[in-house]
């Protein structure tokens, strides 16, 4: 076996670039301080900061997202009566998965829809994402905290996002704290 030489090391790991930013003393304090918090270096916690950008804050604002409190969500969602929450649910998972996919990857496939979620989870704190494969097909657990209108939410509206988005019909089941959506693999990847 050939061994590598550093040149040869070097362009297997992950390019960088040298960037000089000027911030404020205040801007400056507040970074080294949440880093030392964090345990992180302040170019690490930097990093996090513009990968979340790139990843969420660019885009979201194309949807007009908001931010609220989990306990305004809460009292919201229990207003809502489950029938009607199913419908909205429904409706949204129709109308809104595929453009937001498309903004997000700029094609619906299911690679795109997973990474979506993903980022979803990482980002939004609506829910955590525990996604599970094996040869038979997927199971994506969604953990929260909001109460079972919420978790009612989650399953029709991932259920319907499947649907219309995949042609995937998964099999769906919520808690209080957790909703839960399985589907088989195709045969076409199954294969892969």
């Amino acid at each position: 076996m050939r061994k590598m030489s550093g040149g040869e090391r070097a362009s297997k790991t992950r390019k960088t670039v040298l960037r000089t930013v000027r911030l404020s003393q205040e801007l400056d304090d507040l970074l080294r301080k949440d880093a030392e918090e964090n345990d992180l270096s302040i170019n690490s916690l930097i990093n996090k900061i513009m990968a979340k950008y790139i990843e969420w804050d660019r885009h979201i604002k194309k949807f007009r997202f908001v931010s609220v409190t989990s306990e305004t969500l809460r009292a919201f969602l229990n207003e809502v009566g489950d029938e009607k929450l199913e419908n909205i649910a429904k409706e949204l998972g129709s109308d809104l998965t595929s453009a937001v996919s498309m903004l997000w990857s700029e094609k619906v496939d299911l690679d795109a829809f997973l990474r979506m979620i993903s980022l979803y989870s990482k980002y939004s704190g609506l829910f955590i994402r525990e996604f599970r494969a094996d040869e038979r097909g997927y199971v994506i657990t969604f953990h929260h905290k909001l109460g079972i209108k919420w978790s009612i939410f989650l399953k029709h509206f991932m259920s319907q996002s499947f649907k219309s988005a995949l042609g995937i019909e998964p099999e769906t089941f919520a808690t209080a704290n957790l909703a839960v959506i399985s589907f088989r693999k195709r045969p076409s990847e199954s294969r892969n």
